[in-house]
């Protein structure tokens, strides 16, 4: 067993830190134990993580993850064409993306703040289904059905 392993497993996170202080405790890059847990990395985009989740926690395949993205990329001019996000009283304006609730659009990185919800309001929300609201601060639906997983 490595010496990594071995504090990682042995609970001594604090003996492990200060090992890797003395420098007596050759650690893997900050990015490899990012990925190690599931975390996204500088080079792990958000799509890279949810074709990862969508094989690990729905047991797809390559292919049928590719054909789920395909699906995806198709439906992406109906939801912004159809989008009332720009209505919304938590809408921030610079905002350039619209279809939060989308997969391949996810979470603003511009808005931060609850003010009001409307996209119960919403075609693509009636559309599909959905019953969460905010996607615009909590991520696609896809990402949070995911992460109830």
């Amino acid at each position: 067993m490595k010496r990594r392993e071995f504090i990682r497993n042995s609970g001594l996170l604090l003996g492990g830190a200060s090992l890797v202080g003395c420098g007596l405790f050759n650690c893997a890059k900050k990015e490899e134990k990012m990925e190690e847990a599931g975390e996204p990395t500088p080079e792990m985009s958000r799509l890279d993580m949810i074709k990862k989740d969508m094989m690990e926690k729905q047991g797809l395949s390559e292919a049928e993850v590719a054909a789920k993205m395909t699906e995806f990329q198709e439906m992406l001019p109906e939801v912004k064409q159809m989008c009332i996000c720009a209505n919304c009283p938590s809408y921030v304006e610079g905002e350039t993306e619209l279809g939060f609730c989308h997969a391949l659009v996810g979470k603003s990185s511009k808005i931060t703040e609850r003010k009001s919800c409307i996209c119960p309001e919403c075609p693509i929300y009636k559309k599909l289904g959905m019953k969460r609201g905010y996607y615009c601060l909590m991520g696609s639906k896809l990402e949070l059905d995911l992460a109830e997983m």
